[in-house]
């Protein structure tokens, strides 16, 4: 059932003043007349003008506590404002005061405070249902955002054990390079050093062969001139000895001299043991060198030049060197 408010009082006069002028005449010359209060809120509620009839209105009641109309329509003015627990505590303390307020009033002050609290109740169950649904909502997005959170904790920590993975691997792959290459140079220099030790032997072998017929052919002839000259048990004249010594040297032009000339030169044909081996010096070698790689030392080097009488210094390329044996 809907309610409707109807101003229909009518004013006690029919004369309009302006009222505060008035009440302040009136309190100067001969008193108070407060029924102008009231014929100026009837105007004013009528107008729709609640709020100055309001304040009208609570001025009348509090000059003229016993006005019921006052109060009534001040009640209305309350209603029409939506003020409904003022309305109702208004009606309140007229019963109080045992005036008497139309039940019709005081029926739609109750109905209209119980409205007001039904909806004031509806109103906030509707403000707690959308603050619930609005912290649920935050309750499923903070969820959601911790999961991706730790989604994205796990994909970071997977990425960097594979970082990691991958930071092994290439070091194992790159040491693993790396030591092949070392291997690989390693095994081309032995390949070469025994490629030359095998060459410089060959020459050696080669080049003994070759000489050491020439030694004995000549330490034979030597030998054999040698046990001639004993035979002579008979004085020699001068003519004799220079006849020796002719006979001597007839024989050096028909033996070759080529392979005479190392017996004075070369230092390498001092001695026929079997165990001396032969180096021929490549570009770059020292007597430091050989010596450490026949000797394991590089201070054995004064045995290989003391024995082939060479200077350090002056070690020519080529040239033929006899290798003691190690002592």
């Amino acid at each position: 059932m809907k309610l409707q408010l109807v101003f229909d009082e009518q004013p006690r006069s029919t004369v309009r003043t302006n009222a505060p002028v008035e009440m302040v005449r009136a309190l100067n010359n001969q008193g108070l007349k407060v029924d102008i209060l009231f014929d100026e809120a009837t105007h004013l509620s009528q107008s729709m003008k609640f709020s100055k009839a309001e304040k009208l209105l609570k001025t009348l009641l509090l000059l003229k506590p016993n006005d019921v109309d006052g109060l009534i329509l001040l009640i209305k003015v309350l209603v029409a404002q939506k003020k409904w627990a003022e309305a109702l505590s208004l009606t309140e303390e007229a019963k109080q005061k045992s005036i008497s307020v139309p039940d019709s009033v005081s029926e739609f002050v109750q109905k209209g405070n119980e409205r007001e609290l039904k909806r004031s109740e509806i109103e906030k169950k509707k403000i707690i249902h959308n603050e619930r649904a609005q912290l649920h909502q935050l309750k499923r997005e903070l969820k959601r955002i911790r999961k991706e959170k730790n989604l994205l904790v796990e994909e970071n920590n997977r990425f960097a054990i594979e970082i990691k993975n991958w930071i092994r691997a290439s070091a194992i792959i790159s040491g693993a390079a790396l030591f092949l290459l070392i291997f690989i140079v390693d095994q081309l220099n032995t390949n070469s050093s025994k490629t030359i030790t095998t060459n410089s032997v060959a020459i050696t072998k080669t080049n003994n062969d070759t000489i050491t017929p020439t030694v004995n052919k000549n330490i034979e002839d030597t030998g054999s001139n040698q046990e001639k000259l004993p035979e002579n048990n008979t004085p020699q004249t001068e003519n004799n000895t220079t006849q020796t010594e002719k006979n001597t040297r007839e024989p050096e032009p028909q033996s070759a001299p080529p392979p005479a000339e190392p017996i004075a030169t070369e230092p390498t044909i001092k001695s026929e043991d079997p165990n001396n081996s032969f180096y021929v010096v490549q570009p770059g070698d020292t007597l430091d060198k050989i010596a450490e790689r026949f000797y394991g030392r590089k201070s054995k080097w004064r045995i290989i030049a003391e024995h082939n009488n060479v200077d350090p210094r002056r070690l020519k390329v080529g040239t033929k060197l006899e290798i003691p044996p190690k002592p």
